[in-house]
C-alpha cells in the first residue's frame, strides 16, 4: 500500500489493548493507531486496531 500517492501526516499509538510475551524472544501487541494521511489528494483519518508480533 505504500506508494508515492500517499503522504503520511501522523501515525501514533493511542491505546494499547494487549501486550503479551509469547516466548522469551517473541512479543505480541494489539493497539489502536491514529493515522492521518492524504491519498491522491484526498485526506483520510483512520483509527484501526492493529496486531503486531515482534521477534528478537
Amino acid at each position: 500500500m505504500i506508494t508515492v500517492d500517499i503522504v503520511q501526516e501522523k501515525a501514533e499509538i493511542t491505546k494499547i489493548h494487549r501486550f503479551e510475551f509469547l516466548s522469551e524472544n517473541i512479543v505480541m501487541c494489539v493497539f489502536t493507531l491514529n493515522s492521518k494521511f492524504t491519498y491522491k489528494g484526498s485526506p483520510n483519518d483512520d483509527l484501526p486496531k492493529v496486531t503486531s508480533i515482534f521477534k528478537k
